[in-house]
């Protein structure tokens, strides 16, 4: 009995002293991640951060600063607050901490928010921190109905799921928001169905992920008495996987309509890749990039400078493994026809003597190719007359096929060519543009 009491007397001294511990070691992880997630955001930084120590709750706030240094007078920023609740023992899960986040309103504000949503954070940020360093985020809003005089706002339940590992090396995110909406008394609506993003990544090196995420909005709709703007199906994908030591990266955005007043597409499309980046040269060139961007002392160095100088230190070893952009497609179409760009470019051959005289070196090392296709019935009704077509045949830069305008524009060798004919180049020189030769 003796035996079992002392035992019971020890765990019970440790339940106590561990939420202490638990809380040190919580709070350097969660300082960490707050300064890893500033160095990824251009010109913020942590101005301020007190932390406020207890045995089974502690509380950080945080002043982030937006654009330091890059004007007079004082910079923008906004204050974050976190209660954070020491494990071992969190309600019904188990982990280092418990955290509850919120931005740092003005009382005015909060008074606002409670009157316009009924509570004062209409939006739940939790995040529960793992005993190995693993995190899952929850970001929620409960379904919300609010009328007045001036209108009527409403949406369904939010809720937005992000998983970490313990190192960082895989995230997950997946989450939903069925319907927002909201009417005006003046005859105004704005409505978003249907969003939903999905994704997640694995490292390949530093903060470069092996990454698909896919970001989905069924419909968005915004209606005054004289104008109105409607989209059906957005969707914006974005890809990045790795190719031995290189990288292709790739977005696809577009929707399936596009509606105002005065105009009306369909298919639309915006896809375009880059590809054969040198993984561990394009990290390199990232982190020093937001190693500036973080760094308000560079501020006062002129943006051609801040920019420039990291390009150059990593930009030919980039450029040895000839990466491309390739325009997948840019299209759209509506009842008269459709129109399509498609094409690539590179720099091919680069040396350190091109990017002397301003890089104009450069010029020379592009090869570039693209194919334009444009129903000639659809620029008249986008333009509102033939003058355009008209004006692009005269000048060389199009030919008619089949009721459409078609060009091919290459550059090589210093050259640009449309449809086979070269044609001058501003400020450089070259023949002047004018119609293909007749045969």
């Amino acid at each position: 009995m003796k035996k079992i009491l002392i035992v019971v007397i020890v765990l019970a001294v440790l339940l106590l002293a561990a939420p202490f511990g638990i809380g040190m070691i919580a709070a350097q992880r969660i300082e960490d991640g707050f300064d890893h997630a500033v160095k990824q955001v251009p010109y913020m930084r942590i101005a301020e951060r007190k932390y406020h120590t207890g045995w089974f709750n502690s509380e950080l706030d945080l002043t982030i600063e937006l654009f330091s240094g890059l004007g007079r007078g004082v910079a923008p920023s906004f204050k974050v607050h976190q209660d954070i609740r020491h494990g071992p023992i969190l309600g019904s899960d188990v982990g280092l901490a418990r955290i509850k986040t919120r931005l740092v309103l003005e009382p005015s504000t909060r008074a606002e928010l409670k009157k316009f949503f009924g509570t004062e954070e209409p939006i739940d940020i939790g995040t529960v921190v793992g005993f190995f360093g693993g995190a899952t985020t929850v970001v929620s809003s409960d379904a919300h109905e609010f009328e007045s005089e001036n209108g009527k706002t409403s949406w369904d339940a939010l809720k937005v799921v992000v998983v970490t590992s313990g190192n960082g090396d895989t995230f997950t995110v997946e989450g939903k928001w069925p319907r927002v909406e909201g009417d005006g008394g003046d005859g105004t609506r704005i409505a978003m169905r249907g969003m939903s993003i999905m994704g997640g990544g694995k490292r390949i090196v530093g903060d470069l992920y092996d990454t698909d995420l896919d970001f989905n909005v069924a419909g968005i709709e915004i209606k005054s008495p004289t104008d109105s703007f409607e989209i059906q199906n957005l969707r914006y994908v974005d890809a990045m996987e790795p190719d031995g030591e290189l990288l292709n990266m790739s977005t696809k955005m577009g929707c399936s309509s596009f509606e105002t007043n005065k105009v009306s597409l369909t298919d639309l499309h915006y896809d375009f890749s880059l590809q054969r980046l040198h993984a561990a040269t394009f990290e390199k060139l990232m982190a020093t990039l937001k190693l500036g961007n973080a760094d308000p002392s560079t501020a006062t160095a002129s943006a051609g400078d801040s920019l420039l100088a990291p390009y150059k230190e990593h930009a030919l070893e980039l450029l040895k493994h000839e990466p491309v952009l390739v325009i997948d497609r840019i299209g759209f179409a509506n009842e008269e026809g459709a129109g399509l760009i498609k094409g690539t470019f590179t720099l091919k051959g680069v040396t350190p003597e091109d990017f002397d005289d301003n890089a104009l070196g450069l010029l020379a090392r592009i090869v570039a190719d693209f194919d334009v296709d444009l129903s000639e019935a659809m620029l008249a009704k986008l333009s509102g007359s033939n003058e355009a077509a008209e004006g692009m045949v005269s000048q060389g830069f199009a030919e008619r096929k089949d009721g459409h305008l078609v060009s091919k524009i290459q550059f090589q060798d210093g050259k640009l060519l449309i449809n086979g004919q070269e044609q001058a180049l501003p400020g450089v020189g070259g023949p002047q543009a004018g119609p293909p030769a007749v045969e």
